[in-house]
This record gives C-alpha cells, sequence and structure tokens, in this order.
C-alpha cells in the first residue's frame, strides 16, 4: 500500500505544479485530492480539511508581507524559500520571490543540482523511481549551504515556469522531489506552493491576491536571489523522526 501512496503524491504534487493558475477556484478540489495523498499522513481528516505541506498564493502574500506574525505556530525560525527556476525570464526586474534576508530568504534553486546528487532508493518494500530522494549528504550540503535549521526554520518550494512546457515539467519535477526528500528525512516544516509563482502571484492573472494590497509585480518580485551564506551548522541527524520514515 505504501507505493500506491507514494506515487500518488508525486503525481498530484505535479500536477499542481503544471499551469495551475487560479488557486482560489481549483482549491476546494485539489484539497479534496491531497487528503488522500501521503503528503497528509500528518494531518487527520477530521480535524483539518487543509494540507499543512500545501499552500495557496493568500498564505504566501501573508508570509511575505509579515512572516513572524502569519507563520505557522510550530515554527519558531526564518522561512526559506527554495525557488526552482526564475520567473519571467523575458523581465530582468521581476525574477525571484522578495525577500529581507533577516526573517526571509529566496534562494536560486535553478538548472540540474537534483540531477547532480547521488540519489538514493533506500527501501526495498517502497517502489520509488531510481534517483528520486536526494541523499544524506546532499540534504545536509543544502541546510550548510542555505544555513537551514530543519527544527526550526519553515523551508518553502517554489516553481518559477518558463514559455517552454518542457522546462516547466522539469522544474516542476525538481519542485516534488525536494518535497519528497524532505518528507522522507523527516523534515516536518516544509511546504510547496500549489501552483506556477507566475500565474498565481501575478495580479493580472490571480486577481484575488489584489485584496491582500498586491497590485503589480513590484510588489511581490525583485530582481536578485539571496546570496546563500555557506556557514550553516545543522544536519538532518538532529531529526530522531526521519529514521522511522517508511519503517
Amino acid at each position: 500500500m505504501k507505493k500506491y501512496s507514494i506515487a500518488l503524491s508525486c503525481a498530484l504534487v505535479a500536477s499542481i505544479m503544471i499551469g495551475c493558475g487560479n488557486d482560489v477556484s481549483s482549491k476546494t478540489s485539489t484539497d479534496n485530492k491531497l487528503r488522500s495523498a501521503s503528503f497528509t499522513q500528518t494531518v487527520k481528516p477530521s480535524i483539518s480539511k487543509k494540507n499543512p505541506h500545501v499552500i495557496d498564493a493568500s498564505t504566501m502574500v501573508k508570509w511575505l508581507d509579515d512572516w513572524k506574525k502569519y507563520r505557522p505556530s510550530s515554527v519558531k525560525g526564518k522561512l526559506i524559500i527554495l525557488q526552482v527556476g526564475g520567473a519571467f525570464n523575458d523581465d530582468i526586474v521581476h525574477t525571484f520571490i522578495k525577500h529581507d534576508d533577516v526573517h526571509v530568504f529566496t534562494f536560486d534553486k535553478s538548472g540540474d543540482y537534483i540531477n547532480a546528487d547521488l540519489m538514493v532508493n533506500e527501501n526495498s518494500d517502497v517502489q520509488i523511481p531510481p534517483k528520486t530522494l536526494l541523499s544524506e549528504q546532499t540534504m545536509d550540503d543544502m541546510l550548510k549551504i542555505y544555513n537551514i535549521d530543519p527544527n526550526k526554520d519553515m523551508v518553502l518550494i517554489v516553481t518559477a515556469g518558463d514559455k517552454k512546457a518542457k522546462d516547466q515539467r522539469k522544474n516542476a519535477s525538481s519542485t516534488v522531489r525536494f518535497a519528497w526528500s524532505m518528507k522522507h528525512w523527516g523534515i516536518s516544516h516544509y511546504a510547496v506552493l500549489n501552483g506556477d509563482i507566475q500565474q498565481i502571484l501575478n495580479p493580472k492573472t490571480n486577481p484575488s491576491i489584489k485584496n491582500q494590497s498586491i497590485t503589480s509585480l513590484d510588489d511581490i518580485f525583485v530582481p536578485d536571489a539571496s546570496i546563500p551564506p555557506m556557514y550553516g551548522t545543522h544536519s538532518i541527524k538532529e531529526i530522531a523522526s526521519h529514521q522511522q520514515k517508511f519503517r
């Protein structure tokens, strides 16, 4: 049963990442589907109808506006945004999600980093595609490069699109793999945005965010990403729960 749950999780999140432009109209049906997927293991459907690992544009806008006020109660640290691909490739001004580099950081996760990793398939009882999970060493490297505390910080993974459908699928696949690896290694404070940032964080294509004072791309995008600090000291070994995953 595990193998079907994991495969369903990957497929559902991938479908969310590609071509999802209206987080308002699709939210109900999306939540219903995700409640049956393995991403919802940490949520009891009778208590909560929302998947804490998938957020909408409205939630993200609140986080960006005042992270310390709107962050989840269980998160005590920073918001670390891993942006897979640059937004609006023909527009050099609106490329990355805005950040203050104090409470909110946005790091560029473009390129083939995901494919360069020595990925693992650790469990013979779980049927997953080869080279799907980031290795423990690569996870540790990521925590150190971006100074992520896996017990305190929130990692938000977002997909940026491109005019080419092939690149959109590639970015969406990388986003799913990052999220899948977070889950596998026991990181509980992670989430993915339920759509391409060029669509759902654009007031022209998603007018609903105008209610949160987002009237132009200038309100949410900046030209450059945060500079990786490279001095983190944390390791996923600090997370005791990852040893019990899929066991």
